[in-house]
């Protein structure tokens, strides 16, 4: 996203970028050059309290969802690049998926969600995890198909946001790319593992496409190199029933 060669022939003035509430951006800045950051904070702040209580209002993600894996995209491969083989890759992305999502009440933020996966029947909790916003950490044991054997700590940062404005359709494109130029915001976690150095980082990105489904797009990196691969999949939810 960002161009961090420098511009001209002259030499690079920054060798990292990354995302920062803006308030920590004024903070850390130096104090000769604070007045223009500050001037932007206090045109940005209203903007985007407004937007992502929009946000959050608008993208009811509340029910019982069931995957449908006839509309998987490239989750046989994206699984493999994690380290399953084939057959397991397959089982893992054909098996039956279900998950219900319900709003927390206040005095919880807004936006806040538990959600619940269940085993293959349908019925028997597996797990339920409350995504809080901004970072959080998670325990896990066992193993976990996307971060190894546990037990285990997952690190993981939860936002709303803006997704990008839809581009011409590739044949590598994704089919929700390609049909879902009305969406405009997204739930999104990264997650690492935070006890062990594995390097790996998931992306999962969830929007509604219409009323009854929902896109679960994952981007993984295996590694902590910046120029590592990148695995892209996609899976399809609907809609089994609505709770508040």
């Amino acid at each position: 996203m960002c161009n961090l060669d420098g511009l001209g022939g002259e030499e690079a003035e920054f060798v990292a970028v990354r995302w920062q509430p803006i308030s920590d951006v004024v903070a850390s800045m130096w104090e000769k050059k604070r007045a223009p950051y500050e001037a932007l904070q206090r045109w940005a702040e209203p903007i985007v309290t407004q937007w992502r209580a929009d946000a959050v209002s608008r993208l009811d993600l509340s029910g019982t969802w069931s995957r449908d894996a006839s509309r998987n995209y490239k989750l046989e491969e994206a699984l493999a690049v994690r380290g399953l083989g084939s057959e397991a890759a397959h089982a893992e992305a054909t098996r039956p998926y279900v998950q219900s999502w319900m709003r927390m009440p206040a005095p919880k933020p807004s936006g806040v969600w538990q959600v619940t996966t269940y085993a293959e029947d349908g019925e028997t909790v597996k797990r339920s995890i409350e995504y809080a916003l901004g970072e959080w950490e998670q325990n896990f044991v066992g193993a976990a198909v996307l971060f190894g054997q546990g037990p285990g700590k997952l690190r993981r940062r939860t936002a709303w946001l803006p997704l990008p404005h839809e581009g011409t359709a590739e044949a590598s494109t994704p089919p929700s790319i390609m049909t879902a130029a009305a969406v405009r915001v997204g739930h999104t976690t990264w997650t690492t593992r935070s006890d062990v150095d594995s390097g790996a980082l998931e992306i999962t990105q969830r929007h509604l496409q219409d009323g009854c489904t929902l896109i679960v797009r994952r981007t993984y990196r295996s590694s902590s190199n910046r120029s590592a691969a990148l695995s892209t999949s996609e899976e399809v939810f609907v809609r089994l029933n609505r709770t508040n």
